[in-house]
């Protein structure tokens, strides 16, 4: 989707893992991240070619109109305000033409039921409020796009106890010494493969659209 984009802003790049990898050359980057943790990490990975990085949340962040040729929120649109404002806000930055691409978790699967379950005791955001793919395909077909969606599945899994408590604590965003009087039920949402390794399913929709100037 974004192999011919000159100019990516990336909403919520968190470490860079994602758009360190399409920062080729003759390609601009802008990273907008509001965690100062994280700078550092997206200041490494986007150290030259022209790459910005912006330490302030999107709200806060004024592009030109028609400056972007893509704009990517993966797993962020939960952590903004407003996510109808933060989609309208940077739908003026695209250029006729120019791609949305919104990464979030499915409704099912086992990382949203742990999270479900369990964020409201951990995550003073409550980010599993995160907008559907649907809420989203809703909003820009408000906007007169053509949006498109495809889902996508993976699975994590780890042999030991302590490996499981360390990739649950990650999920939910803490510390996993938070987890000691949750550990054993967490840890009883997960599967048990036929390896006796601890396994986690996700599911993600990738919602997307290109660019339409429409009467």
């Amino acid at each position: 989707l974004l192999k011919d984009a000159q100019v990516i802003a990336d909403i919520g790049a968190g470490t860079g893992e994602l758009i360190g990898r399409l920062a080729i050359p003759k390609r601009r980057i802008i990273a907008i991240e509001p965690c100062k943790d994280y700078i550092p990490h997206l200041t490494k990975k986007l150290s030259s070619n022209g790459h910005l990085v912006i330490p302030h949340k999107v709200e806060d962040v004024s592009l030109l109109p028609f400056s972007l040729d893509a704009v990517l929120f993966s797993h962020s649109l939960a952590y903004v305000d407003d996510f109808k404002d933060s989609i309208h806000k940077t739908f003026n930055w695209l250029k006729p033409g120019g791609i949305g691409v919104f990464i979030v978790l499915s409704k099912r699967g086992d990382q949203i039921h742990i999270m479900k379950k369990f964020w409201h005791f951990f995550h003073p955001n409550r980010p599993v409020l995160n907008p559907s793919a649907e809420d989203i395909e809703f909003l820009l077909s408000e906007l007169g796009q053509d949006v498109y969606r495809k889902k996508v599945s993976s699975i994590m899994n780890v042999k030991t106890h302590e490996q499981a408590l360390k990739l649950i604590s990650f999920i939910l965003e803490i510390n996993p010494k938070d987890l000691d009087g949750q550990a054993k039920n967490i840890l009883n949402l997960t599967k048990i493969n036929i390896s006796g390794e601890y396994e986690i399913n996700t599911f993600h929709e990738i919602v997307f659209f290109r660019k339409e100037e429409k009467i």
